[in-house]
C-alpha cells in the first residue's frame, strides 16, 4: 500500500465494516479484498497488502480517537498504520509502527 493524491477512484476507497464489537475490517471498494499485514508479522515497518479476507487477527483493525483523527490499530500486532518515515512523497509506503502520537499515524474518516 501506498499514497497517492486523491482521484476520487474506487480504489482509493475503503468501507469500514464491523466485525465485533470494537473490531472491523477495511475492506477497498474497488478489489473488494481487506486491509493485511502480511503473515502477520510484528516487525516494525512492515508494509500492508490487500489481501481476501479469512478472518484473521491481522486483517481485524480498532480506531483510537486522537487530535488529528483516529490511530488505525491492528488487533494481532497492537501497532498502528502510519505513511513511513513521514513522507509526503507519491508512492510512500503505509506500514505498522508503534504509536508514537505523531501527524503520520492520524487518519481522518470520511
Amino acid at each position: 500500500m501506498v499514497q497517492w493524491p486523491n482521484n476520487s477512484g474506487a480504489n482509493q476507497q475503503w468501507n469500514i465494516v464491523q466485525v465485533s464489537g470494537q473490531l472491523y475490517k477495511i475492506v477497498n471498494r474497488d478489489s473488494g479484498k481487506v486491509l493485511d499485514i502480511n503473515g502477520a508479522t510484528h516487525s516494525r515497518g512492515q508494509n500492508l497488502q490487500q489481501y481476501t479476507y479469512n478472518g484473521g487477527n491481522n486483517q481485524l483493525w480498532y480506531f483510537e480517537p486522537t487530535s488529528g483523527g483516529y490511530l488505525i490499530r491492528n488487533f494481532e500486532t497492537k501497532q498502528v498504520l502510519e505513511v513511513s518515515a513521514a513522507s509526503t512523497a507519491n508512492g510512500a509506503a503505509i506500514d505498522q509502527w508503534m504509536a508514537l502520537n505523531q501527524s503520520n499515524q492520524a487518519w481522518t474518516i470520511q
